[in-house]
């Protein structure tokens, strides 16, 4: 019998279906395409053999890395034999591209939550990375990913962004932001970066403005596909970017859930296209 958690969510089916079709890698379905950094809670690629994420479990702060299971989903029975009745906290999100660039959080109030109180998070009946609090955060080498002063690098992005007021998606530096989201605000949505453009759900979205932002990623019910191609970062954003957390400065913050994550070279709207179907059939987008 399946172990059963959360809302009876059957956990030996995660990962298994797109759609109507097979579960399929989407790594090596955008191939030649170059992935610069790949992190999810799913297993992207057919040659990637490491682990999914790195957890620390509340009971004694103790750490575990965590596969996937046969069906290419996070290995949520490990995971819950490795938390017991505690809760979990993700320490690192691997790189599944092959280069190395793993998402990382060292400091304990500020990682998020994968385990509350003995029950997997899960959105859309899948598991998701939980930013619960203001200062949760996951963070990476920006110099890895997005060469400053360079262009041709695009990404994709499966999340929920269910803070209704202030917030931001990822930001850099000491003050640097992007994609700041605010209703109402006509200030520039981001700062000393520029890129070609947003597709929210493969639609060409306008988001120049804070209150462009939050209307186009406001989703408290339910996950996007926000991809965008053509980024141009500034020297000054200090080689380092974040996911969520910016209140550890005062400043906006991001709580919602955290599925996907994926960088690669080019604009080419076929990948574009293909990333997008694939991800919407999984995450029932």
């Amino acid at each position: 019998m399946p172990l059963q958690i959360a809302n009876s969510i059957n956990i030996s089916t995660w990962g298994v279906k797109e759609g109507g079709g097979g579960y399929q890698y989407l790594l090596d379905n955008i191939a030649p395409t170059t992935s610069r950094g790949a992190f999810s809670l799913r297993q992207l690629s057919s040659t990637y053999l490491g682990a999914c994420i790195r957890v620390r479990r509340s009971s004694d702060n103790t750490e575990q890395n965590i596969g996937f299971n046969t069906s290419l989903a996070l290995d949520a029975t490990a995971l819950l034999s490795f938390c017991g009745v505690g809760s979990g906290f993700v320490t690192i999100v691997y790189d599944q591209s092959g280069n190395g660039r793993n998402r990382t959080q060292t400091i304990q109030n500020r990682q998020p939550r994968i385990v509350l109180n003995g029950v997997v998070e899960t959105f859309k009946n899948k598991p998701a990375i939980n930013f619960f609090q203001s200062t949760s955060c996951l963070q990476h080498d920006v110099s890895t990913i997005l060469v400053p002063n360079t262009t041709n690098v695009s990404a994709s992005f499966v999340y929920s962004n269910q803070q209704a007021g202030d917030s931001v998606l990822f930001w850099a530096g000491q003050s640097q932001y992007a994609y700041a989201s605010s209703a109402g605000d006509t200030d520039s949505a981001y700062s000393q970066m520029s890129l070609g453009g947003n597709y929210i759900d493969n639609v060409v979205t306008t988001m120049s403005t804070r209150d462009e932002v939050y209307n186009a990623v406001y989703s408290p019910t339910d996950y996007i596909s926000h991809q965008f191609y053509n980024l141009n970062i500034d020297a000054s954003w200090q080689n380092r970017i974040n996911w969520g957390g910016y209140g550890i400065l005062g400043g906006f913050i991001f709580l919602g859930y955290y599925a996907e994550e994926i960088y690669y070279n080019g604009d080419a709207q076929s990948v574009f296209t293909e990333v997008y179907l694939n991800q919407k059939n999984y995450y029932t987008i």
